[in-house]
């Protein structure tokens, strides 16, 4: 085998090793730039007793109308684990602006019919982050940024 040959054999994985790495450090960056002006939805529900099937089944029709509208970032449902807690659920999602989270649901509304289960009652309302912790890959990210934006208001 010629020597050059054996080298391109062991640079070609190498260097593509190499690219990956970057390239997910890019794919991070790129990915908080993206989400770091983001808009948290927080929405809970007070759902009657025996109505959390149909509404996670409302939830989720929602749900897939509105990961279609442009500003969808992510969303996820929880689930009480106190069954006698007054929010069975909590929605929490984030949108690229309030702009978008208010376009998409106002389509959402005149486009779709899927009321909640009767007695459900929602509470909806856009939140901006204001601190962050914790082990996710941004969390370090958005608390210096946050720190940045808050050390210039006081």
């Amino acid at each position: 085998m010629k020597p050059i040959f054996k080298t391109a054999l062991i640079a070609l994985p190498l260097a593509a090793v190499i690219l990956t790495g970057c390239m997910r450090g890019m794919h991070h960056k790129h990915l908080f730039a993206k989400h770091q002006e983001a808009v948290v939805l927080i929405n809970v529900f007070e759902v009657p007793e025996g109505k959390v099937d149909e509404a996670v089944a409302s939830w989720e029709k929602s749900r897939d109308f509105l990961a279609k509208q442009p500003g969808y970032i992510n969303t996820r449902l929880h689930k009480s684990l106190n069954p006698n807690g007054k929010f069975a659920l909590v929605n929490i999602a984030q949108w690229e602006t309030q702009q978008d989270f208010a376009a998409a649901t106002a389509k959402m509304r005149n486009e779709s019919d899927n009321p909640l289960p009767q007695g459900t009652q929602a509470h909806p309302a856009l939140y901006e982050v204001i601190r962050a912790d914790g082990k996710d890959p941004f969390s370090k990210m958005w608390q210096k940024r946050l720190e940045h934006k808050y050390s210039r208001i006081k």
